[in-house]
């Protein structure tokens, strides 16, 4: 398998350990006791290292929770009450219909019927959510407004 080994040897211990959430649990733990043990920090440095490649090694959506509840990682909802207003805004905002058909750079295709809503906005780009997708896109402000319905200044007004 060549390059394949230490993931393959990653998955046999994390299955060993009952799972992937499980095997970081207890890196930690052999970390944190060995610190102890030795009567110094040494050991869960060396755990906290060893962790952190464990994460990088598997998808974090994984260990996600588990590190959130070990180091606190905040939550969408501790979000600083600028973010907060932001996307606020963002959700308030209209969607706009597509009127005409356009393929922008970066491979962002919109059909006519298709409708979007602005996000945020640098200059002439704005980030957009179109509607059923998942990702947000950029597009240049002047091109959307020859395609649809969106007008650039509105979104200062919000």
């Amino acid at each position: 398998m060549g390059n394949m080994d230490p993931y393959v040897d990653l998955s046999v211990q994390a299955h060993n350990a009952g799972g992937p959430a499980e095997l970081l649990e207890q890196v930690f733990q052999r970390g944190y006791e060995q610190g102890f043990n030795e009567g110094q920090m040494s050991g869960l440095v060396r755990g906290v290292i060893v962790g952190a490649a464990l994460t990088a090694g598997v998808t974090t959506a994984i260990f996600l929770p588990v590190l959130r509840a070990r180091l606190g990682l905040k939550r969408g909802d501790d979000l600083s009450a600028g973010a907060t207003e932001a996307i606020a805004k963002a959700a308030a905002r209209n969607w706009c219909t597509v009127t005409k058909d356009h393929e922008f750079e970066g491979g962002l295709t919109l059909l006519v019927g298709d409708r979007f809503r602005a996000l945020t906005r640098s200059g002439g780009v704005v980030q957009i959510q179109v509607n059923g997708r998942d990702e947000a896109f950029y597009a240049p402000g002047a091109d959307l407004e020859l395609i649809s319905d969106f007008v650039l200044e509105d979104i200062d007004s919000l």
